[in-house]
């Protein structure tokens, strides 16, 4: 009894006042529990998975102070309950585009903790996306500059970062978003990336490069190509189609295993050939396509014909995806390629360092 008193003192005093005024993990905590309930109330009711936070009274109070803490806090220090609260708001374009571009301005580019807190922020908040399974109209411009600034930094830690969000949610972002990106950071910094003194920077490409785009996507640009026809012409597909898809990878009956594991064991061969100390002062400075051809001027006749044409092979797996991309435009049809990944298709990257 004593207890129970004591207990009622405690709390009738304006403690919680004082603890949720500071806006810290239990503020947080309160508005997303907050958050679920609302959304289980308005789907008993109407069925409605879409909320529109702002009319729903007091709530525009909540999104201001939620804006203010991203506007005042560092990026490195926001709270684990803060970042993982803000995917929570996915159905409200105007919200979450403010979100993320208060965070992205807050974000030093030199400070490994921010990039890292904000790269776990946009992924957490596309994998929010796939649970709900609704659309997230980002403002991929902003993402997409961002990155490009990153690249300009040479952090390693920061670019391998970045990397890695494409291989984990590449399959939930907009195809005409990937194009744009292969045209302004792949392809130009293809070698640099292909061949970064940073090994982590290296591994994580080679994985975006070889899963993603090398076979995830080639699947499903193929899957693509026959299901966007009526079912009567499904079996008639023109293999001119379908060759340049899957040129110098096999055929879509290939076991994706040994194939990537093929494709790995080439990248690490030429790996051994070009990081020799003989060519490492080569690899002090951006590696670019000139650079490239003098490295290949070192090293032996025999050797140097195929690292060409791996190379060749490798690069064009990204100019593939631009060319099917804009012959699917050409064809009006559905502009964006469905690449989420299937049952037992899954290659997880070691992602301890990141």
């Amino acid at each position: 009894m004593k207890d129970i008193i004591s207990y009622k003192n405690e709390y009738s005093r304006n403690d919680w006042k004082s603890n949720l005024s500071r806006r810290d993990f239990i503020f947080f905590h309160l508005v997303k529990n907050l958050c679920k309930l609302i959304k289980e109330e308005v789907n008993n009711e109407t069925n409605e998975t879409k909320i529109h936070w702002l009319n729903i009274p007091g709530f525009d109070s909540i999104i201001y102070a939620i804006e203010y803490e991203l506007s005042n806090k560092k990026v490195k220090l926001y709270p684990n309950s803060l970042m993982n609260l803000i995917p929570d708001f996915i159905e409200n374009i105007d919200i979450i585009n403010n979100f993320i571009s208060l965070i992205i301005k807050r974000t030093n580019v030199y400070d490994t903790k921010a990039i890292f807190n904000l790269v776990n922020i946009l992924h957490l908040i596309f994998t929010q996306k796939e649970i709900q399974n609704s659309e997230v109209h980002f403002n991929y411009n902003l993402i997409q500059h961002a990155f490009i600034i990153i690249m300009n930094t040479e952090n390693s830690l920061s670019i391998a970062k970045f990397i890695w969000l494409y291989y984990k949610d590449a399959h939930l972002m907009p195809s005409r978003h990937l194009v744009n990106l292969i045209n302004t950071i792949f392809l130009p910094h293809f070698f640099n990336l292909f061949f970064h003194w940073s090994y982590q920077i290296r591994e994580i490409f080679y994985y975006l490069l070889l899963y993603i785009f090398e076979h995830r996507i080639k699947n499903k640009m193929a899957k693509t190509i026959m299901y966007r026809r009526p079912s009567f012409l499904r079996n008639k597909i023109n293999q001119n189609e379908i060759n340049p898809i899957f040129s110098q990878s096999g055929t879509s009956n290939t076991n994706f295993g040994d194939l990537f594991e093929q494709n790995l064991n080439v990248i690490k061969g030429i790996e051994n050939i070009i990081y020799t100390e003989e060519l490492e002062p080569f690899f002090n400075d951006k590696i670019d396509e000139n650079q490239f051809s003098n490295i290949l001027n070192l090293i032996p006749v025999d050797c140097r014909n195929n690292i060409v044409l791996s190379m060749k092979h490798y690069e064009n797996v990204f100019n593939e995806f631009i060319m099917w991309k804009d012959n699917i435009n050409n064809n009006d049809l559905y502009p964006d390629i469905d690449i989420s990944p299937v049952k037992d298709d899954v290659v997880e990257y070691n992602t301890d360092d990141y």
